[in-house]
């Protein structure tokens, strides 16, 4: 219906955002038979870019992308047995995939495999065959909710593997007051869209510009992807012309290619690959401490 409401009533000439992979999938035949060009920010399904819709790139790293880091990021830490804790619904399902895909590829065994909810209150049974297990990493495919509820139980029972988390818990410091426990969060890294964090000071007059006009609120990590985002699609723009067409625009965007943008590691749109980010960055935020960039990891 909002797809509907901004073709049809606000006819507007694109669409920038969303950050739910359900809801794009929804909208995603309706834009594509209106063609609009649609730069989607933060939704992550594979199926939204695979096979390529000539209306619709993004500026988010894929579920296949972040799978693939994911597991790169277990084995370089020299994790044996690594478990996979997962949702089930279409979001979690096209991570479990890509991560089972890249596994199974690299001769890899899940040693053990769970589901959480979304809504999950208590992950303690899922804590304990993991630490019977003896998984030394876990893989997570989880929103922010029953993964602060995985990581408070694993420390009630000093389960302490290494915890790989992906952009759905892209704000390690939001996810730390989530869980809840000091020195829950110790172990976990997670994978964000952008290379800098809210405290870089690189972003410095982001951060001022969100504490002038929202007193109350603070430069989140969401934010800084929205920006980046925004900032591809004023280069397409500007790369079609004075002359635009929706036509013109999404000529500019299938060969776009940015070295060094502001927020990203790098952007590359082809008329092949319409996923133009491909640089995972890590996060990680020891207790009480600032969030770090620890790493970027190009993925082919």
């Amino acid at each position: 219906a909002a797809a509907k409401k901004l073709i049809f009533q606000e006819k507007v000439f694109a669409l920038n955002g969303d950050d739910c992979s359900n809801a794009s999938i929804a909208a995603k035949d309706e834009v594509a038979q209106a063609k609009v060009p649609w730069l989607i920010f933060a939704s992550v399904h594979d199926g939204l870019t695979n096979p390529p819709v000539p209306v619709l790139y993004t500026s988010a790293l894929t579920a296949s992308i972040e799978s693939q880091a994911q597991v790169e990021y277990a084995l370089k830490s020299n994790a044996k047995k690594i478990a996979v804790v997962s949702m089930r619904d279409s979001w979690g399902r096209s991570r479990y995939e890509a991560v089972s895909a890249y596994m199974k590829k690299k001769g890899v065994k899940i040693v053990a495999d769970e589901e959480l909810a979304p809504d999950s209150n208590d992950a303690t049974p899922v804590v304990l065959r993991l630490k019977q297990a003896g998984v030394d990493a876990v893989i997570l495919l989880l929103y922010p909710k029953p993964g602060a509820v995985l990581l408070r139980d694993s420390a009630k029972f000093a389960f302490k593997p290494i915890f790989v988390g992906q952009s759905a818990i892209g704000d390690p410091t939001a996810f730390e007051e989530q869980v809840g426990v000091p020195g829950a969060t110790a172990n976990f890294v997670t994978i964000s869209h952008v290379k800098y964090t809210p405290e870089s000071p690189e972003v410095a007059k982001w951060r001022e510009a969100i504490q002038a006009k929202y007193p109350g609120d603070r430069l989140s990590v969401f934010n800084l992807v929205g920006i980046g985002s925004a900032q591809v699609l004023v280069e397409a723009l500007k790369a079609a012309g004075p002359e635009l067409t929706r036509e013109t625009f999404l000529k500019a965007l299938a060969g776009l290619k940015i070295a060094n943008p502001e927020m990203f590691g790098a952007i590359d749109c082809t008329r092949g690959d319409h996923r133009c980010n491909r640089a995972p960055a890590w996060l990680k935020k020891e207790p009480g401490g600032p969030v770090k960039v620890v790493a970027i990891t190009p993925v082919d």
